[in-house]
């Protein structure tokens, strides 16, 4: 009975909290609370069950606005309280379960830790600095360390085969339903994920089919079993409509060099993927919509400026994207070029000229040096699980997608968007996982 003892005493405070909350809230905290509770139980029970809701979530849950920065919401979503409350669980379980390990020790620990310290020492410089408020830079700070709770829950959790490919499928579901909530907007719009707020977010749309939608497609070449094969080629074929209809053009620049990537480090059916290449850059000429062909070529049509020494027309919200580049790259950045004004505290379309300026060069070399570390890992797994076809599949999959991600993240705040952050850390946790699931299964 004493063992149990901490779970009654656990459970009973926060069904009181929980209480409280409820009678002094609106009937949308309420739900809130509710759901949140709800989760708690379900992942203390099942923390693969929590994870199953943080996936379905990802793309499938409304935002609050909570405060608001010049030019930028402070906005949060109903999966980040989930997630929050499966992490609360998740440890919880490991005071209860000695055996339980805090933390997984892996390649990309240190630079994230040393990541995380830099931005956190950024908000509270920029804070007493008066570039921006406290709390505000703290909550942007806590939402990238948010994605990185999910990646050490994941590499912690994961043990065994079967909870990966579970987790894939889970995946595989909701990439489904996103595609056909995007089939359902085609003819009203750009378009944008599920639940957004006063503005939508195409981008976000085509982040999200850039890091899935690669795992989906390198799953689809790798793997053995026809039916499965052309079950997952399916999948990725039918989100290519609504990724198209995004019009986002930080996602149509993303897609490409993760195709190119996904060709040059596969090595399964080399031939017969540059057969499927070519016929495929065919195809996309030949039969290329021309709401895409229009949309690339508004980039172009505007007022001559100078770039990079020669005069190229550009489109009037390009234009404004280059001269805030050189507003915050000029005149913000050389004023605190080490640790920056502290995040939170500047907007501007671009996460490498925005990390210049709100983490400073410390903060983007520590950004560099996390997705260097994991390309390794990537690497590593290829080289040493040569004979695993899934996790092959996996790999490639997410080297490719991230390489796409790096590339949308050139005109759009890639890595601070919580519906494509939470899908690249959950799935990096799979990928960091695969050596250890190989030697347990192995064992």
């Amino acid at each position: 009975m004493d063992e149990y003892l901490p779970i009654f005493i656990i459970f009973f405070i926060i069904v009181s909290i929980a209480a409280a909350a409820l009678f002094y809230s609106t009937p949308l905290y309420a739900i809130f609370i509710v759901s949140g509770l709800f989760v708690f139980v379900a992942s203390f029970v099942s923390i693969d069950l929590g994870l199953t809701i943080i996936i379905i979530a990802m793309m499938f849950s409304p935002e609050i606005n909570v405060a608001e920065v010049p030019k930028r919401s402070v906005v949060i979503r109903i999966e980040d309280i989930f997630l929050i409350v499966v992490f609360f669980s998740w440890i919880v379980r490991m005071a209860i379960d000695k055996e339980l390990g805090l933390l997984e020790t892996t390649p990309v620990n240190v630079p994230i830790f040393c990541f995380i310290g830099a931005s956190l020492i950024s908000s509270v410089r920029g804070a007493l600095l008066g570039r921006v408020t406290f709390i505000k830079s703290i909550f942007f700070s806590l939402k990238y360390t948010e994605y990185f709770l999910l990646f050490f829950m994941i590499c912690n959790h994961i043990r065994t085969r079967k909870q990966m490919k579970y987790y894939l499928g889970v995946f595989v579901f909701v990439f489904i339903l996103t595609a056909f909530y995007g089939f359902s907007q085609i003819g009203s719009g750009r378009i944008t994920t599920p639940f957004e707020g006063k503005s939508s977010e195409p981008a976000t749309y085509g982040g999200y089919i850039i890091i899935v939608g690669m795992v989906i497609l390198s799953c689809a070449w790798h793997v053995k079993g026809i039916f499965l094969q052309l079950f997952l080629a399916g999948c990725f074929l039918f989100s290519i409509p609504p990724f198209l209809h995004s019009l986002s053009r930080a996602s149509y620049m993303g897609i490409i060099p993760a195709f190119f990537a996904f060709f040059f480090w596969t090595k399964k059916n080399k031939f017969f993927l540059i057969i499927v290449v070519m016929l495929a850059m065919v195809i996309s000429v030949a039969f290329m919509p021309d709401f895409v062909k229009n949309r690339v070529k508004e980039t172009f049509v505007g007022k001559e400026k100078p770039i990079a020494g020669q005069p190229l027309k550009l489109e009037e919200s390009a234009t404004e994207r280059i001269d805030s580049w050189n507003r915050i790259l000029l005149n913000k950045w050389p004023k605190q070029p080490l640790l920056g004004h502290g995040p939170g505290s500047l907007f501007v379309d671009g996460q490498y000229v925005t990390f210049l300026a709100e983490n400073g060069f410390v903060g983007l070399l520590f950004f560099v040096w996390i997705f260097m570390t994991l390309f390794k890992v990537c690497f590593d797994n290829l080289k040493l699980l040569k004979g695993d076809d899934l996790a092959q599949g996996i790999t490639i999959g997410f080297a490719s997608g991230v390489v796409g991600l790096l590339v949308h993240a050139l005109t759009a705040n890639t890595f601070i968007l919580i519906r494509v952050m939470e899908p690249l850390w959950f799935l990096a946790g799979i990928v960091v996982s695969l050596p250890k699931v190989a030697q347990e299964n192995v064992g």
